[in-house]
């Protein structure tokens, strides 16, 4: 399997910089990105396989970014993974309702992440094949 291309969004940049580096270290290529408003450009310019999203984030939350981003021809493909601290079953539902593939409330385990972002490709591989 080739190494999967994830971006990762999130505004704080110390929880960027582990994001990065845990998935990195699990031979995915990470993009990070901590202004929300340039989600949508990075993701349309790097076409990322999955998108881990920060649902709370100033200017824009994950909600309205992830609408952006399947809004749009260009990315409404790409499976959005929420993270938060929010485990609010409101906040569940709104993700769920615009199109995410997952939700994962903070803090989880490192492998929980892995392990889903894993367990979508292989998803998405085993629609394409069906195709």
């Amino acid at each position: 399997m080739s190494v999967a291309k994830v971006m990762v969004v999130d505004d704080d940049d110390r929880y960027l910089e582990l994001l990065e580096f845990m998935l990195s270290a699990s031979d995915f290529e990470v993009i990070a990105e901590s202004d929300s408003k340039q989600v949508q450009s990075r993701a349309e310019e790097t076409q990322p396989e999955i998108i881990v999203l920060d649902m709370a984030m100033p200017e824009q939350d994950g909600i309205a970014v992830g609408m952006g981003l399947k809004s749009s021809a260009a990315t409404k493909h790409i499976p959005i993974v929420y993270v938060t601290a929010m485990s609010g079953s409101a906040d569940m539902h709104e993700a769920k309702r615009i199109g995410a593939a997952r939700y994962l409330t903070k803090p989880f385990a490192p492998m929980e992440l892995i392990n889903t972002l894993k367990q979508i490709l292989a998803e998405r591989q085993a629609e394409r094949a069906r195709a």
